[in-house]
């Protein structure tokens, strides 16, 4: 009798069973919260969310703890989330009792879950750094969770996205949107190893804006020589003929120092007015503006100008001479005696040099003299022969 009030006041305390007249705590991971407990399974498990030290009286002993934490059923601690994962469950941050991989589009850190942020996608489970997979490709934005590189297309051509967009940007009046480097106008090559001509100004067409890399930059082809068409390469930069000619200020032609030679770009000669009339066509290119993966923004050239980030050529007839136009009308026409091709950067970009034609003030191209009519001196216009002559 006396032995077992004995033990019943040994097993008057929860959190404790007893044994054979010998009392032990309730192992970690569970807990006791009856009286009288005989075996090591006590009450029973520590709920999810909650762990339970040594002795416990209690299934929600103590809270889990920080989100990087988390306690399954009958834990005796919490448990540290891995990288990549997240916690989660439970009805309160302290009460979480799993871990979850992060799905595409997230990742997770310190069992926090968070979005991959704009500019970068997130493809893969399990991500852990804010970089996720990486940056959007240019030509195309990623807001917050995305989880392509492609995303979503940059849109009409009065946008562009450059590497890691988290949304399109806006060209600028005067600039026109690129999905790759244009090539270098007439009478300019891409200069890759950023030498300079002194002598000319302005030296350079780059971007207007800071993108991963600046374009490489196209420049003036050297004096005597001359660029008839679009194109990078330094070999487009062919001789003047030497001693008969010079090449114009913006190196798209040659001017023959005779008065009465005109320069033949097929020829690459200077030949007399009355052998032919040249018409000295330039292979311009006009943008697509379809294109909707555009990834960056480009300064106008000379000869062009541009609206809605889209670039067109200034019209036959008048002349574009400096960049960053935005007017359609250019900077005006041509001057009378010359005659101005599609994207002309100079008043005077094609002399009228044969007696045969004449050029009134924005000609798009020279015009035949009449029957029985003269052109004047400075071939501006024609005139009617007077009486004696013929």
């Amino acid at each position: 009798m006396q032995f077992d009030i004995f033990l019943m006041i040994l097993s008057l305390r929860s959190g404790h069973y007893c044994v054979d007249g010998v009392k032990y705590p309730c192992p970690s991971g569970r807990y006791g919260s009856q009286l009288g407990l005989i075996d090591k399974k006590c009450s029973g498990l520590c709920s999810r969310g909650y762990y339970c030290p040594i002795a416990s009286i209690n299934d929600k002993q103590m809270e889990c703890g920080d989100p990087g934490l988390y306690c399954p059923t009958g834990s005796s601690a919490p448990l540290r989330v891995q990288n990549g994962h997240y916690s989660h469950g439970g009805n309160k941050n302290t009460t979480h009792f799993e871990q979850i991989l992060a799905p595409p589009g997230s990742y997770a850190l310190n069992g926090i879950l968070f979005s991959c942020p704009g500019g970068v996608y997130g493809s893969d489970f399990g991500l852990s750094s804010s970089n996720c997979n990486g940056h959007c490709i240019g030509g195309f934005y990623c807001p917050d969770g995305s989880t392509n590189a492609k995303q979503i297309a940059c849109g009409s051509p009065d946008r562009f996205c450059p590497k890691g967009s988290a949304k399109p940007k806006l060209v600028k009046d005067g600039h026109y949107s690129s999905k790759v480097e244009e090539p270098c106008p007439p009478g300019m090559w891409r200069n890759t190893t950023k030498i300079n001509d002194a002598t000319i100004f302005p030296k350079v067409l780059k971007s207007a804006i800071p993108t991963k890399s600046n374009l490489s930059t196209c420049e003036f082809c050297p004096e005597g020589r001359y660029k008839f068409n679009a194109g990078n390469d330094f070999t487009s930069c062919l001789l003047c003929p030497k001693y008969t000619s010079k090449s114009n200020a913006v190196r798209s032609s040659c001017v023959c120092i005779s008065d009465n030679d005109v320069f033949d770009h097929r020829s690459g000669t200077c030949i007399k007015n009355n052998d032919a009339i040249k018409y000295l066509g330039i292979n311009f290119y006009l943008p697509s503006g379809i294109q909707v993966t555009k990834d960056r923004e480009q300064l106008c050239e000379r000869g062009f100008y541009c609206i809605n980030g889209t670039r067109y050529p200034c019209p036959a007839g008048s002349f574009g001479n400096k960049t960053g136009d935005s007017n359609p009308a250019c900077e005006g026409k041509c001057d009378p005696g010359y005659f101005c091709l599609e994207g002309s950067s100079s008043s005077t970009q094609y002399a009228c040099d044969a007696v045969e034609i004449f050029c009134p003030e924005g000609s798009a191209a020279p015009s035949f003299v009449g029957v029985g009519r003269f052109s004047d001196e400075l071939r501006t216009t024609e005139i009617e022969c007077p009486p004696g002559f013929w």
